[in-house]
């Protein structure tokens, strides 16, 4: 089985006792929401995963969100991730990226709750290490990231505050 990496601003099960709120609170949307458009995550190894978050939270968010946080994804096998292409401004996070698809509401909430009994911990980088981590391609003239700033500089996606 691979691991999965789910990129989320979720903190905590505490004081989540329905279901319903688990699932939004985990997964960012309603059960319902999941079923029809899938779960977007990373197929992702320890080595990669500072590089996975990066490109990612790079891409879509800004430095001051709470969006360095990734979960490790507990699921059935009956659930095949499907390689579905990425949106990321970098070739490695979309070709690592997947869907987990869902016949029902059940099916989410069931991984919901497999989630809850493993309590998963709650694995973290911080906006330095992530800034460590684009200043060093930068150094490194990575083409990748030298657009993504050339974007930035030109107001397009990503937000520029993330570059030195």
């Amino acid at each position: 089985m691979a691991r999965l990496l789910r990129v989320t601003r979720f903190r905590s099960f505490e004081g989540l006792d329905d279901t319903g709120d688990r699932v939004e609170a985990v997964l960012g949307q309603t059960a319902a929401k999941v079923v029809s458009t899938g779960l977007s995550v990373y197929a992702h190894n320890e080595n990669d995963t500072l590089r996975i978050l990066s490109e990612h939270v790079v891409t879509f968010t800004q430095p001051g969100t709470k969006s360095g946080l990734y979960l490790d994804v507990p699921y059935p096998q009956s659930l095949q991730p499907v390689k579905t292409a990425g949106r990321t401004l970098f070739a490695y996070a979309n070709g690592q990226h997947r869907d987990l698809r869902f016949v029902n509401c059940s099916e989410v909430e069931c991984l919901i709750q497999r989630w809850w009994r493993a309590r998963p911990h709650i694995h973290q980088h911080d906006r330095k290490e992530i800034r460590a981590y684009v200043e060093a391609r930068l150094l490194e003239g990575d083409a990748e990231w030298l657009n993504a700033r050339s974007a930035a500089a030109s107001g397009s996606k990503p937000c520029p505050r993330w570059f030195p």
